[in-house]
């Protein structure tokens, strides 16, 4: 026969094993599976991310060397 399991220590335990060992995998019965993860992971996981335009557009590329070579390209068999 199953004890009767205290919630709040229950929740300590969660709280510590999440701390301890990350994400934590939750299933209940009837539900979606739940993952509980640090306030601050979520938070981070929040922020916008800037896309490959921004991120292209933010660079220096001052230093980049972007001339062709002048001399034609070798020929190729195929």
């Amino acid at each position: 026969m199953n004890k009767p399991i205290d919630p709040d220590a229950w929740l300590e335990a969660l709280a510590a094993r999440v701390e301890a060992d990350g994400p934590q995998k939750l299933e209940v019965e009837g539900h979606d599976p739940l993952v509980v993860i640090p306030l601050n992971r979520f938070q981070e996981m929040q922020k916008r991310k800037p896309t490959m335009l921004e991120i292209l557009r933010g660079m220096d590329w001052s230093d980049v060397d972007l001339t062709r070579d002048p001399r034609p390209a070798r020929e190729a068999d195929f």
